[in-house]
């Protein structure tokens, strides 16, 4: 009797701990809209992870291009995006190679409405680290690119040239616009 009480507590113990290890494992899948690049300025939030798994197939529309679904185990994120909260995995694809092992960064934006997430046709920006200072800087910041220190746009520069092209105009005319408002009486 105590041996068949011992092992209904232990089979209830593991029970228990395999349900929370599937509530705590959560998996989405983002669409890429290949009609949108996905700019950082347009951006809702920023996905810091890692590529576990790639399958590549010709393209449905043009059977000479390929595209290439992939998981992203999702190290950390930025921004204002709450349907990521929790996330461990997310399931995308893209027409740009990605590979197996790979550290990266996703823009992911709000497609026409919430709750609806979408990652654009962009490449993903492969990084060395989770400790690299742009993933850094996307995790503490987030695109909030108007609180962006000049420190922060010397590594946005480094890290991604076009985008920091991008922001840089918009970021000053942000700047501009608040010191207008405060000089206003």
């Amino acid at each position: 009797m105590k041996l068949a009480l011992v092992t209904f507590l232990l089979a209830s113990l593991s029970a228990s701990v395999c349900a929370d290890d599937k509530q705590a494992s959560k998996s989405i899948r983002i669409p890429c809209s290949t009609w949108f690049h996905g700019y950082l300025h347009m951006a809702d939030a920023v996905v810091v992870g890692r590529i576990s798994e790639v399958t590549e197939r010709n393209s449905d529309i043009d059977p000479e291009s390929k595209v290439f679904s992939y998981s992203l185990g999702v190290s950390a994120f930025g921004g204002d995006c709450p349907e990521l909260k929790g996330v461990t995995e997310i399931r995308s694809e893209n027409h740009n190679p990605v590979k197996k092992g790979d550290l990266v960064i996703m823009l992911v934006h709000y497609y026409e409405n919430r709750p609806n997430l979408a990652t654009g046709s962009r490449p993903l920006d492969v990084i060395k680290s989770v400790d690299d200072p742009i993933a850094k800087l996307f995790i503490s910041k987030g695109i909030n690119y108007q609180n962006y220190t000049d420190a922060d746009m010397l590594v946005l520069k480094e890290a991604m040239p076009v985008e920091y092209e991008n922001i840089l105009p918009r970021r000053e005319f942000s700047r501009n616009n608040t010191e207008s408002e405060q000089d206003a009486p």
